[in-house]
């Protein structure tokens, strides 16, 4: 479904859509700002458009201005050797009642553009129309209310503003009728493809995880910076070679495309780089936009909305007279105000399940990635909630569990040699020979020995659970301390035909109590003779597991199937034979474990099949 995201082909096929439709759009773009209200009226004449119209007045203005201030014939020479204008300037006369011709280049054309101005003292201005001027007006503003013609020849025969003008109006005006319909098409099909190359950033076929390239690592600003005197050069180039007569129209319009489609793969490459770093989470550490952002966040809420609140009192007042922006801004208000409400809903949905006991309700991940951050936490927190109750309830249950095999372990385990001593006790009170009471009383005191371990084994277990067991810690000799436990197993594993492979690094010394890590190997060892396939190997190995622990493993074949997990086996009257046919507390390695903890190490089970590790983990220390 998502091979398309990595295909090297269609991504491009996508990057030359970008690049054409980009270019097509800023074109497009560019002729309907050029015509703006003309490109919906009918057809003008290039001396009807807005941009003629403005050089016309320009010239208007300068050359009213002229002449009130007395340089008129300096600026009249430098329209005839410089413009294609002429021009033709009438005075009202204030005691009588017609225009005289004050001023005239003696030159007509069929181009031209006719205004009346209005002198005052502090302006000059310029108007389309006549106005409707009293006596007392006219009487008032004579010699400063007149008439002004500007001619333009229409051969433009000199490069000046209307020459220029004109060739920008000839060549967007014939695919003026384009600029609509093209525009509309290459803008949807530029979103299109852009929404499409956003998805697949960062996707390589080499691996399943996003991608990141050298250009990603540099800070996004000066990414910008960047692209900004890119953009600027490309500005540039297309007003010297595209504005400018260089080469014919057809070259010109090339170069156009060039530029253009030069100037959308830069800010696509930028654009792919914002997608990269914002997928893979890394946008606020590759700007400072995104640390600001980043330390944002960690404000408390209270200032936080203290802040906006502040801000949108100030934006009111500098936009008193700006009623639009205090709409938009008011609309962006009431945006907010519903996003927040929608996610203030999801959560009190949340939240009452919770309540209601569905432990297992979440908010959809796609809804909570568009929550505001203080809403996602709290939607996080929730489901941090949820999952740490259903923990609680799981140890609950395996608690209530393990209390019931702990009752029916300890009932069999104690029952049993009770039982056993009860009877024979019974049978020593009846007549019986004396080879039978010798045999009766090996019973006795193998079943009470058993008793006697079984209550020892609890009692131990209840103080090295608890804490009771007092620790000291010192400078100990591993393979003397691992000798002396062989030593004392040496029988037991012989008559279990266990041969034990020792391989202790040379000099290890970890800091322990001897005394309770001896009972952690003798806990160990009694494991492997009780549970350990006859006519196998034990292998004690022992060495430095890095700088600062060392590691203890025994490791044997079991007899019996381990259909038991690890960590299951570290809990009480847990055995590795389910039908307890061996004899046993079942709390060797819970009591190991607590052991090991009381000593600041850590006791770790390994089950493979058949295979059993138990590595002991405690602090190195130097010889």
């Amino acid at each position: 479904m998502n091979n398309w995201k990595s295909n090297p082909f269609i991504k491009c096929i996508l990057v030359l859509l970008l690049c054409l439709t980009g270019a097509l759009t800023m074109w497009c773009g560019f002729g309907a700002m050029y015509y703006n209200n003309e490109l919906f009226g009918k057809e003008t004449s290039f001396m009807d458009s807005e941009h003629t119209e403005w050089i016309s007045r320009n010239h208007a203005y300068q050359i009213v201005d002229a002449y009130f201030t007395e340089t008129l014939d300096e600026q009249a020479d430098y329209l005839k050797k410089t413009t294609n204008v002429d021009y033709a300037l009438y005075i009202y006369d204030a005691a009588g009642s017609t225009y005289q011709l004050t001023n005239w280049s003696g030159l007509t054309h069929g181009w031209k553009k006719e205004y009346y101005f209005l002198r005052t003292p502090e302006h000059i201005e310029l108007m389309n129309e006549e106005p409707y001027l009293t006596q007392k007006i006219i009487a008032e503003t004579g010699g400063r209310y007149g008439r002004i013609i500007i001619y333009v020849d229409e051969a433009l025969t000199k490069a000046d503003s209307y020459a220029g003008e004109y060739q920008m109006f000839e060549r967007l005006g014939r695919y003026r009728t384009l600029y609509l319909p093209v525009g509309a098409a290459s803008v949807i099909v530029f979103i299109i493809a852009l929404i499409m190359a956003f998805q697949s950033a960062g996707h390589s076929r080499s691996s399943e995880d996003l991608k990141l390239y050298w250009i990603d690592k540099i800070n996004f600003e000066l990414l910008l910076v960047c692209l900004g005197i890119i953009l600027f050069i490309h500005t540039l180039l297309g007003k010297e070679f595209v504005g400018g007569n260089i080469g014919d129209e057809f070259l010109r319009m090339i170069f156009a495309v060039v530029i253009a489609m030069s100037a959308s793969l830069f800010i696509f490459i930028v654009l792919m780089s914002l997608a990269r770093r914002i997928k893979t989470r890394t946008f606020s550490s590759t700007s400072l936009l995104g640390m600001f952002w980043w330390l944002l966040k960690e404000v408390p809420l209270k200032v936080q909305v203290s802040g906006v609140c502040v801000l949108y009192m100030i934006f009111r007042i500098v936009t008193v007279h700006e009623p639009f922006a205090v709409l938009m801004m008011d609309l962006l208000l009431v945006v907010a105000f519903l996003l927040m409400f929608v996610s203030g809903s999801q959560l009190l949905t949340a939240g009452e399940r919770l309540a209601a006991g569905d432990l297992n309700y979440r908010i959809p991940e796609d809804n909570m990635k568009h929550m505001h951050w203080f809403f996602r936490t709290h939607g996080e927190h929730l489901g941090q909630i949820a999952e740490g109750m259903q923990i609680a309830v799981e140890k609950e249950m395996k608690s209530e569990r393990l209390k019931t095999e702990l009752i029916t372990n300890v009932s069999h385990d104690i029952k049993t040699p009770l039982t056993s001593i009860i009877n024979y006790v019974d049978l020593l009170q009846k007549e019986h020979s004396e080879e039978q009471e010798k045999e009766y009383l090996e019973v006795l005191a193998r079943n009470s020995g058993r008793l006697k371990k079984l209550t020892e084994d609890l009692v131990e277990a209840s103080k090295a659970s608890t804490g009771n067991i007092t620790a000291s810690l010192e400078k100990t000799d591993v393979r003397e301390l691992t000798e002396q436990a062989l030593a004392e197993f040496e029988g037991k594993l012989e008559q279990a035909q266990l041969t034990p492979v020792v391989n202790i690094e040379e000099g290890l010394c970890v800091m322990a109590d001897g005394r309770l890590l001896w009972r952690i190997l003798a806990n160990l060892l009694s494991n492997c003779v009780k549970y350990a396939q006859p006519g196998t190997r034990v292998y004690i190995d022992a060495a430095h597991s890095d700088e600062e622990r060392a590691v203890i493993a025994i490791k044997n074949v079991s007899r019996d199937p381990l259909n038991i997990p690890a960590e299951e086996l570290m809990e009480r009257f847990v055995r590795g034979d389910e039908s307890r046919s061996t004899e046993g507390s079942g709390l060797g390695l819970n009591i190991a474990g607590s052991l090991a903890r009381l000593q600041n190490g850590d006791l770790k089970l390994t089950v493979d099949g058949d295979y059993f590790k138990a590595e002991v983990i405690l602090p190195r220390c130097e010889n």
